[in-house]
């Protein structure tokens, strides 16, 4: 992997880090308004992206594969998706 990728590869995981925590510190159980397995859907769903986010960096080879099912999670089990009102 060159250094530039590698720069831009950081710097992307940094931001998805960044916007996946902010937005994980306001899940509440108490304050979901869907299923119980709803919200274990999104919050697997941040985790693995996340996750993912972190291991594209450092060359773990199933991270992309926890990106692409994170985001497919996401998008699922995301009470906000106008899909599925």
């Amino acid at each position: 992997m060159s250094i530039a990728l590698l720069v831009l590869s950081i710097a992307a995981a940094v931001v998805v880090l960044w916007r996946s925590t902010c937005v994980a510190a306001h899940l509440s159980r108490k304050e979901w308004g869907g299923h119980l397995l709803e919200f274990v859907g999104i919050t697997g769903s941040y985790a693995l992206i996340c996750g993912g986010a972190v291991g594209i960096p450092i060359g773990y080879a199933p991270a992309p594969l926890m990106i692409l099912v994170g985001v497919a999670g996401w998008i699922l089990f995301d009470r906000r998706n106008p899909l599925q009102r």
